[in-house]
């Protein structure tokens, strides 16, 4: 592409933009964004263990999973729990 092309295409983006919805605006952003590596490490056990980005969000899905099928207990019933130790 010409620079010319490259600067008119880029003001065209740049007013598209300006009227997206915030969806078109997500899907830019991770456009952007620089890719993460799912087997990236992002957080530790707290045995010291290494946890991947696709292992956290796996439990995270898994965990969201159990409060939709009300697989929880509240904060009374845990503290009424502990009493018991």
């Amino acid at each position: 592409m010409t620079v010319k092309v490259l600067h008119k295409l880029r003001e065209e983006i740049k007013a598209k933009i300006d009227v997206a919805d915030e969806n078109i605006l997500k899907q830019i952003d991770s456009i952007l964004i620089p890719k993460k590596n799912k087997n990236d490490i992002v957080a530790y056990s707290m045995k010291g263990e290494a946890i991947t980005r696709k292992e956290l969000e796996d439990e995270l899905l898994l965990a969201e999973q159990e409060i939709k099928d009300g697989n929880y207990i509240t904060l009374e019933e845990f503290e009424n729990e502990i009493k018991k130790w």
